[in-house]
């Protein structure tokens, strides 16, 4: 009896950004297109693009023959030309020149030449790029694989890994602080420019420096922020019931901005307000390297953990024990609930936290009392009409003995469930 062999294609439809009619549309190839106003990569809009006349040709570029292909490669590279325009993947390459621009393939000279190759590089005429982003100061002649990890071109070495390349050097450049530095280069066209950079050491004691995804003029107006909290214990600016004190020991962060941006070590994070964004807290491991931080704009409060982030738009006045010598907890509270960022939780919103009679019990809260309380235990109240969350300190390791108070009976209940144990209830 024989057998059939049925092959199943399936289509993924998604709206444009921006939403262009249809008959506004011309297909470019089919990852781009572009309309009177934009041009797309799939269904995102690239910024800065200029959609061009009708009869302009998106090429998208081949990759070069390997050694081992004989000579022709039909693979194509995730570079394309439009116009005098450079895409990397639906992203602009800043600075590179149309007329001279071409991918590269790039593999160890050696007899096992399939073990080392790369992909990402292209190059113009004045420049190397890796990934769409220009390679400062680069020669695009003399270009050499060294081995699985490092790419020699001119006299800079270039170190492969993880993802990203970067600067092998010697020395630092400027130090910003929070781990941040910045180096000066020139363009292709003469202009002096800054490139904000982050350093990784290599095991023979040098240096890896890894540029952010900034543009050109982004690096002079780039800086370092610092913790939001005041240098004495007190309100942080812009929110006047949410008190903090100097958190740890480092006068930087790891966190940075520019006019539009707010950056964690190299990687951009989202963020609503860039002019309001306040850090509150930043947390290391025992060896130095980020933890978790805490964070608040004029719009949403943050929780920045190494591998991702979570968010909650700010409902009212924002109130808060900072930091968690006012409890076992980093928390805040809004008109709408409790959240916790201590930063072990994968999320805003504590599964500890004791929630009464529907979760009613943490809503509309206000600041009622703080005060540093007896033989060193200082204090912090929030309630509504049913309700008081008192929060103290956790001085020497002690337990923590914050707990619930229901207005309405008097009753003492448990601030915190520790299930199954101790689970929410009376104390």
């Amino acid at each position: 009896m024989g057998t059939t062999s049925v092959t199943v294609t399936t289509n993924h439809f998604f709206p444009l950004e921006l939403s262009p009619r249809a008959d506004e549309s011309r297909i470019l190839n089919e990852d781009y297109a572009a309309t009177s106003d934009a041009v797309y990569y799939r269904q995102f809009v690239i910024r800065g693009a200029r959609p061009l006349p009708h009869n302009v040709v998106l090429r998208v570029l081949p990759l070069p023959a390997g050694k081992t292909e004989g000579g022709s490669s039909a693979r194509r590279s995730d570079y394309a030309v439009y116009g005098e325009q450079v895409f990397y993947n639906g992203e602009n390459v800043e600075g590179a020149d149309a007329d001279s621009f071409q991918a590269l393939f790039l593999e160890d000279p050696g007899e096992n030449s399939f073990d080392y190759y790369f992909t990402e590089l292209a190059r113009d005429k004045s420049r190397l790029y890796w990934e769409g982003r220009m390679l400062d100061d680069s020669k695009p002649a003399a270009i050499e694989v060294v081995d699985s990890k490092y790419i020699k071109e001119g006299n800079h070495l270039w170190y492969v890994g993880g993802g990203d390349i970067g600067l092998v050097l010697n020395e630092l450049p400027e130090s910003l602080g929070g781990g941040f530095y910045r180096s000066r280069y020139t363009s292709p066209s003469g202009e002096s420019y800054s490139r904000i950079q982050r350093s990784d050491e290599l095991s023979d004691g040098r240096h890896k420096l890894v540029s952010l995804p900034l543009r050109m003029t982004e690096g002079d107006e780039f800086r370092v922020l610092p913790a939001g909290c005041p240098v004495r214990d007190g309100f942080m600016a812009g929110h006047p019931g949410l008190y903090c004190g100097p958190f740890e020991y480092r006068p930087a962060t790891e966190f940075g901005r520019t006019k539009s941006r707010v950056f964690l070590a190299d990687k951009p994070v989202p963020v609503a307000d860039v002019d309001s964004f306040q850090i509150i807290s930043v947390d290391h491991y025992d060896y130095g390297g980020f933890a978790y931080a805490q964070a608040i704009d004029g719009h949403s409060m943050y929780l920045f953990r190494d591998g991702g982030s979570n968010s909650v738009a700010i409902q009212g006045q924002v109130l808060g024990p900072i930091p968690s010598p006012y409890g076992n907890f980093l928390l805040l509270a809004d008109a709408a609930n409790i959240y916790d960022l201590t930063g072990w939780h994968f999320a805003l919103g504590s599964d500890d936290l004791c929630r009464y009679e529907d979760s009613s019990s943490t809503r509309g809260l206000k600041l009622l009392e703080r005060a540093e309380g007896r033989d060193g235990h200082p204090y912090i109240v929030l309630g509504n009409k049913e309700y008081q969350y008192v929060f103290y300190a956790n001085p020497g390791g002690k337990e923590n003995p914050g707990h619930a108070i229901d207005l309405r009976t008097g009753q003492r209940l448990r601030l915190a469930a520790r299930p199954p144990e101790e689970p929410c209830g009376p104390l």
